[in-house]
């Protein structure tokens, strides 16, 4: 037995030896089947945040990406770029407190064999500072003025105040809350939900704070003065269009104006409305668009600059007119050849404006049929009509077809 023994220790190195070779060979042939790559990672690794304190808030720079530089067999890098979310990139900041630190950036991966070899970045600069919460009062501010005659009442609001949260060193800069309300213009109440802002002692909006709620209902009621009123404006027109022409719509801008008076009764007594002066239409032919002075009662006046324009829309009276007996004219007949036409003559009804149709004459019209290209034979053909105005419409010739015969020219 102990012959055995010392035969065995003798040949150990031997086989250590052996086995270390094989070890080596096998190892050899992995690598060469699937050899080890440096790569970068396809992507940035977002870096999550751990042990944060729940009093404390991070501030100034925001959390990085990384970019992870890896050495791996090429199979797992073929597993990298099929599947993702295979890193995980993250800091640990337990046990920190209020302060600035350079806090190191750490990668894991389930998958392996894999050598992380560098980040980009390798560190995170993050101050920590308390998360504080502060209530404060909302103070509502005006923008622009009502209409003229108009004026604004006392605003309500709901919340009253809100609070802001967030870092310590922006929280201590807000002095107060704000809400602005346009006024510009306003003739009617305002029901509108407003943001909230933060604002410095400079009066500037601090950002990178929290404020709930964020919104305001605002109940903003504007009134109209005492001695003023709105009023509807009535256009009046007097005189005849150009013979031939008809009005289609008579507008006023704007179409209601404000009126002052020191006697409040004077306007309170008015119709609702005031009529302008006769606007004249006598002989016109095409829209209109002029101002318009009121006819307003003793001790009322129009207030501040407003200016009133009357709009007249007039166009011409649609007519139709039949034109009978026209001579129809072959064109493009080829050389050699003869037509009759059958009808000679058609009757054509045209519509338009009346005062084009009155003065329409023969020569500004004519009647054609085609006959470019066509050889002998019998033909059921259209008449087309040209006319030098385009203001005049076709409606319809009759007949719509026409028959035409051709034949050889006979010698």
């Amino acid at each position: 037995m102990l012959a055995v023994i010392r035969k065995i220790l003798k040949s150990l190195p031997s086989l250590i030896t052996a086995l270390m070779l094989a070890m080596a060979a096998w190892i050899a042939a992995v690598s060469s089947s699937d050899p080890n790559e440096i790569h970068v990672y396809s992507q940035p690794v977002q870096v999550e945040v751990l042990g944060q304190d729940t009093h404390l808030i991070i501030v100034g720079n925001q959390i990085p990406q990384v970019r992870v530089t890896m050495n791996a067999p090429r199979s797992i890098w073929q597993q990298f770029n099929t599947t993702t979310n295979q890193i995980h990139a993250f800091i640990d900041i337990s046990g920190l407190k209020k302060g600035s630190y350079q806090v190191p950036i750490q990668v894991q991966t389930n998958l392996k064999p894999v050598k992380f070899l560098s980040l980009s970045p390798e560190n995170i600069s993050l101050t920590l500072e308390p998360l504080v919460s502060v209530t404060y009062p909302l103070q509502m501010v005006s923008r622009g003025e009502p209409a003229i005659g108009y004026q604004a009442g006392t605003a309500t609001i709901e919340p009253t105040n809100s609070e802001v949260t967030g870092p310590e060193s922006l929280v201590n800069q807000v002095v107060k809350l704000r809400s602005t309300i346009d006024l510009t213009q306003a003739q009617t109440n305002i029901n509108v939900n407003l943001d909230i802002q933060a604002i410095d002692i400079n009066g500037d909006t601090v950002d990178g704070v929290t404020i709930i709620p964020n919104k305001v209902v605002v109940n903003q009621p504007i009134t109209q003065k005492g001695g003023y009123r709105n009023v509807v404006v009535k256009v009046v027109s007097q005189g005849k269009l150009a013979d031939g022409y008809r009005l289609t719509n008579i507008t006023v801008f704007p179409p209601n104006i404000t009126v002052f008076s020191e006697d409040p009764t004077l306007v309170e007594n008015l119709p609702g409305y005031v009529e302008t002066l006769p606007i004249v239409l006598d002989n016109i032919k095409s829209d209109l668009s002029i101002p318009a002075d009121l006819n307003l009662p003793a001790g009322v006046s129009l207030v501040g600059n407003q200016v009133v324009m009357v709009l007249a829309s007039i166009d011409p009276i649609e007519s139709s007119l039949t034109i009978s007996k026209i001579s129809v004219i072959p064109a493009g007949l080829g050389d050699g050849l003869t037509a009759k036409i059958s009808p000679e003559v058609v009757d054509v009804l045209l519509s338009g404006p009346l005062p084009v149709l009155d003065v329409l004459r023969s020569q500004d019209f004519q009647i054609t049929i085609n006959l470019d290209g066509r050889g002998p034979g019998t033909y059921q053909l259209t008449p087309s009509v040209q006319i030098d105005t385009s203001e005049i419409r076709v409606e319809s010739v009759i007949p719509g077809t026409i028959e035409v015969v051709i034949s050889k020219t006979t010698q």
